[in-house]
Parts: C-alpha cells; structure tokens; sequence
C-alpha cells in the first residue's frame, strides 16, 4: 500500500495517517485486475497498492471503493487504518534505542521499568496459587510475543499506566516458553521508548521516525480534512459471503464521524 496509512498506535487505538504528496497514476492493466479481483469477489472494499524501486514508482493506481455503501471510489490520497501494522513501526523505533545503546534486547525489562518486578505465573488457572516466573522478562521476550504475559485489555489510558495493569495481572506462563500475539508487547515497548528517551512516545515517533521519512501528515488525531480522507474499514465475514464495516475507536474532532459516509 502506498501514501497514506492511518495506524491504531498501541494504546490510543488511534490514527497515524501517512501521506506524501500525492503522485500521479502509474497503471498497469495486469496488476490493476489482479487486484481488481480482490474487490470483485468481495474480499476487500478498496485498495491503493504501489510498486516503486529506489529510484522510480513502477505502479501505482486505486481499485475498489473507500465506501463500499455509497461506491465512493477509492483516491490514491485515502487514508487507512493499518492497525497492529504499528507494531513494526515500534519495533523498529525501539531498535533505535538499542543501536545507541540505550538498551540491550537481553535486558530484562524491570531494569527499565520496576513494575516488572511484581510479575507472577498463575498456575493451573488458579489465580490464587502463583509464583515468580522462572527468570525476568527480557525486552527480546517482549518484543517475539513469548513474555508470558495475560493479554489485559485497555483503552485511553496512559502507556505509564498501561504497565501498572499489566503487571497487575497474573501471568499466562514463563516467559520464552510460550508463543502469544497480543498488544501487551509493544505497549510496554512503547513505555520503554518514553523511559529511554525520555520524550512521549508520540513525540518520539513524530521526531525520530515520522518526519525523518517525510511521513508529515503522521497523526495519533486527525484533523477534519484527514477524516475525510479516512477510507472505511471493513473485514471479511466469517462465511465468506462479504465483507462486513468494521467501527474505529479513534479520537476525531467535534462533529466528525467515522466511517465517513
């Protein structure tokens, strides 16, 4: 997908919209109906995809609606939610910090963050029975989803405190034992970056990563002209039969909705 992206960063179940000045159509008649077909066979609604070298963009065109109710044709300058696309945004800002040696990856995190410390396995289910889990969590074992950690669910709070409730909760298993996708990972990961640098995590992203790549329209809020850019978000539905609107937990401004209509 090509220049515009809005991500739920972590915690904010936000917008982070990219956008670069929009270039001109590139087409290419076999990739169009190649991705032409996903929207056909009501796969997706609407898609921007883009094809480019170091040196050149290939391709670069829309197929598809950015509303699949009113057929509003998708603009290469739409903006979507990438959701846990984000992730590897973190991760790669979190890498920054180790390439300077801010941290080490076999680190465990309580060095940074003491709420760490507190961290019990709950065994067998029985949340009254814990114990210390075998060693520290390492920023490695956060980072690869095998920290161990209970997948607790939060919104609109903090990223300090998303940590408290965190480690409030017993844990699933040991770390480095278990496999488990969630957003416990790179929220704390997000709590690491403001402790390190000691800048938001916003301001971080915003400074160290966004505007470096001219990704200037990155935006946790967006504004009113970037609502209505905003692309619906939608998702197959289980029986295949379609895709179905999925509603955004996002901050907007007074007056805006979502998804635009």
């Amino acid at each position: 997908m090509r220049n515009s992206f809005v991500a739920a960063l972590l915690l904010f179940a936000s917008l982070a919209p990219t956008v670069v000045a929009e270039p001109p159509r590139v087409p290419n008649d076999a990739i169009t109906r190649a991705l032409r077909a996903f929207v056909d066979n009501k796969q997706v609604a609407g898609v921007v995809g883009v094809i480019a070298t170091k040196d050149r963009v290939l391709y670069c065109d829309g197929v598809g609606y950015s509303n699949f109710e009113t057929k509003t044709p998708m603009t290469l300058d739409a903006m979507f939610w990438i959701a846990s696309m984000t992730k590897s945004m973190t991760g790669a800002a979190l890498m920054m910090l180790v390439d300077e040696d801010k941290l080490s990856l076999d680190d465990p995190v309580e060095k940074y963050l003491p709420e760490f410390k507190k961290l019990v396995v709950a065994d067998d289910d029985e949340k009254t029975r814990a114990r210390k889990p075998s060693h520290p969590v390492t920023v490695r074992e956060l980072c690869s989803h095998t920290h161990g950690m209970a997948d607790v669910k939060t919104r609109n709070v903090s990223l300090a405190d998303d940590v408290t409730r965190f480690t409030a909760a017993p844990m699933d298993c040991d770390p480095g034992t278990r496999f488990k996708y969630s957003n416990v990972s790179l929220n704390v990961a997000g709590r690491l970056i403001e402790v390190l640098s000691g800048m938001s995590y916003y301001d971080f992203m915003r400074t160290r990563l966004f505007e470096p790549l001219g990704m200037n329209d990155a935006t946790f809020w967006p504004s009113e002209a970037q609502v209505a850019r905003l692309a619906r978000t939608y998702m197959q539905k289980k029986d295949k039969s379609g895709i179905a609107n999925v509603k955004l937990d996002i901050p907007l401004p007074a007056g805006s909705t979502v998804p635009p209509a």
